[in-house]
């Protein structure tokens, strides 16, 4: 097998035994429900043999039985608030389940009880959720153990008659070791076969799994590599336009020079200068998106004084459009981070707050201290803030709401601070307006590779 065969083969394996954890937590839980039934069984039998066959001893192990089942719930319980359930809690929750079990079979006949075929689903369930095979020959050996020692009990009158008095009217031991052994003999075989059903269940649904798995890893595969090459080809006629583009920009600004200001061929040389400006923006945003997110230049930056940067590059703009715009800072706000690419995420969410923003509104560009492991950067105006029906659109490439927007420099801003280890956000604030967060760590991730 090549590399990529076997990195493709582990990706398998770890996705398939993640959803088999999730499902055995699932199940976990779901045992947990169940098991809350064992306790008013329990109170049943209790009250059956106080009414009609009141052997203290049978009392006392039952009433242990049911402090039993009340203590491990509480335990299990309160311990899966915290941890997620594994393979170990199963085994050690199905080990419960049958000592509980071998106590109620043997206080309610023994060999005789009905309660024998109880072991069955337990049996199926062990060879369904448990892979290691010590823990499941332990679940599956501990009911037959106590089958075949309840059947040699009975045989040799080692063990007292514990069959109930309100069974003895029809003694099923009194019928001979012929009826005592085929007894044994058919619930240690049932159990065998439930085991090997549960597990064959288990081994089936795994080889589905993990074919449905390498299935849509297949698909994606292929869906990634057309999406390299229209984005190769995207390029090469982006890269084939700007050359063109920039020849008709240079003669028509000569030809502007030329109009007389004020004439019809003056206004046309200007819309067609400003289409051409238009041209470049959306061809140079483009070339940013298709451009491989690598190569990160980290160094420890004060995101204050970054910050401070951009509302400096901005203060001409905001006049024009008579907004304040301003920088807060507070605390310690350095991080490791590539400068020039955190300011071109910032750089395109300051212009959004500011076209978004009426006149005489204020844009605050803030640097908070979040905790020791990570600094925000938060940018709010107190425009018509975000509506919540284009809300899941924002970071879709092509997408926007601008007259003029290349639905491009959202996507690329998210993908640089993703690329970072962090995260961007957009929500309308609750007093009004949007408000933009850029979540930074402090120091850089070991690994933080992002693809558009």
């Amino acid at each position: 097998m090549t590399g990529s065969e076997i990195e493709a083969s582990r990706a398998t394996a770890d996705a398939a035994e993640e959803l088999w954890q999730r499902e055995t937590h699932a199940l976990v839980r779901r045992m947990f429900r169940a098991r809350v039934l064992l306790v008013p069984m329990l109170l049943f039998v209790v009250l059956a043999f106080l009414l009609f066959d009141p052997t203290p001893w049978k009392l006392v192990l039952i009433s242990v039985g049911i402090v039993l089942v009340i203590v491990m719930f509480a335990v299990e319980q309160r311990r899966l608030r915290h941890t997620r359930a594994n393979e170990r809690t199963v085994y050690l929750n199905l080990l419960f389940a049958v000592g509980i079990q071998s106590l109620l079979v043997y206080v309610t006949g023994g060999i005789a009880s009905p309660m024998l075929a109880v072991y069955v689903p337990l049996a199926a369930l062990a060879g369904l959720s448990m892979t290691q095979r010590w823990r499941l020959a332990s679940v599956v050996g501990l009911p037959m153990v106590v089958v075949i020692a309840l059947a040699l009990g009975a045989w040799t009158d080692v063990l007292p008659a514990m069959v109930p008095a309100f069974f003895q009217a029809d003694d099923p031991l009194s019928q001979g070791n012929a009826w005592l052994f085929t007894r044994a003999g058919v619930i240690l075989v049932v159990i065998a076969i439930a085991v090997v059903a549960g597990a064959t269940v288990r081994a089936a649904f795994e080889r589905v799994v993990r074919g449905a798995i390498r299935l849509r890893q297949s698909a994606l595969d292929t869906l990634e590599s057309r999406n390299r090459e229209i984005l190769s080809t995207g390029v090469t006629i982006a890269h084939e336009l700007k050359n063109p583009l920039s020849s008709i920009q240079g003669l028509t600004q000569l030809m502007a020079r030329r109009a007389e200001p004020g004439t019809k061929d003056r206004e046309r040389v200007d819309v067609i200068l400003r289409e051409i400006h238009r041209m470049t923006t959306v061809l140079d945003e483009f070339r940013s998106f298709t451009r491989p997110l690598s190569g990160l230049m980290r160094s420890p930056v004060s995101l204050a004084e970054l910050a401070g940067s951009v509302v400096a590059l901005h203060e001409g703009s905001a006049v024009r459009r008579g907004v304040l715009l301003v920088a807060d800072a507070q605390g310690e706000t350095v991080a490791e981070c590539d400068a020039q690419k955190v300011k071109q995420a910032l750089v395109n969410l300051v212009q959004n707050a500011l076209e978004a923003s009426p006149r005489d509104a204020e844009v605050r560009v803030s640097v908070l201290s979040e905790s020791t492991e990570t600094v925000v950067l938060c940018v709010r105006d107190h425009g018509p803030g975000i509506d919540e029906g284009l809300r899941h659109k924002l970071f879709t490439p092509g997408f926007t709401t601008k007259d003029r927007g290349t639905g491009i420099g959202l996507v690329v801003a998210r993908s640089v601070i993703e690329q970072h280890g962090g995260k961007l956000e957009l929500r309308t604030h609750a007093s009004g307006g949007a408000e933009a967060t850029i979540t930074l760590p402090r120091k850089a991730p070991e690994t933080t590779e992002v693809q558009l």
